[in-house]
């Protein structure tokens, strides 16, 4: 029986080593029976980042051989996306932190002065006992010493990540939902403010 293959879009993702793999793989073993009431303790951060232009391949048109550069079957995009908005959250299974937009190159003073300590903290206060886990990747603003420091300071407890691993974050599901419903309004935002 022959198989039938058939052409579709690459997958688009980190590259992934034996290590990083290894990573996945116990840092999911050591919590696969985690009870719901532990994972309610779980507070899971990220940035994500939204193009007022998007082009993100889901598009298609219906075009004769030859058509290809024809007015009708050209999606017209700015190649550097119009400008974009940088934001960040956080969210658990009872509640969800408010969206901070951030503005300009984040460094770990930047971090700690727009998320941390104006949201995530009294956030971290307010809706958790001393039990919380604060789980945040590991880019470089995240993990630097001043971002540790501080966060040692009052008293987070923060959960080792594997690097290279958004999928294993549930508001990984949140920004692609919001992505979603943002592109696909009727009257799209057609610069940063908007």
């Amino acid at each position: 029986m022959a198989t039938r293959l058939r052409g579709r879009r690459p997958y688009n993702g980190p590259q992934l080593t034996r290590r990083h793999r290894r990573e996945r793989l116990q840092w999911c073993t050591v919590r696969q029976n985690y009870t719901p009431y532990r994972w309610a303790n779980y507070l899971w951060t990220d940035e994500s980042r939204f193009n007022v232009t998007h082009a993100d391949g889901r598009v298609r048109i219906w075009r004769r051989k030859g058509e290809r550069f024809a007015d009708a079957c050209v999606r017209r995009h700015d190649r550097w996306g119009g400008g974009s908005v940088h934001v960040w959250a956080g969210v658990s299974t009872r509640n969800k932190t408010q969206l901070v937009v951030l503005n300009g190159h984040i460094n770990a003073q930047a971090y700690i002065d727009t998320v941390l300590a104006p949201v995530a903290l009294p956030f971290l206060q307010q809706n958790f006992n001393r039990n919380c886990v604060f789980q945040q990747d590991n880019a470089r603003p995240h993990v630097a010493r001043v971002t540790l420091n501080f966060l040692e300071q009052n008293n987070v407890n923060v959960t080792d990540f594997p690097a290279l691993s958004p999928d294993l974050n549930p508001i990984e599901h949140v920004w692609d939902e919001l992505g979603r419903r943002v592109y696909s309004r009727p009257n799209q935002p057609r610069n940063v403010h908007e």
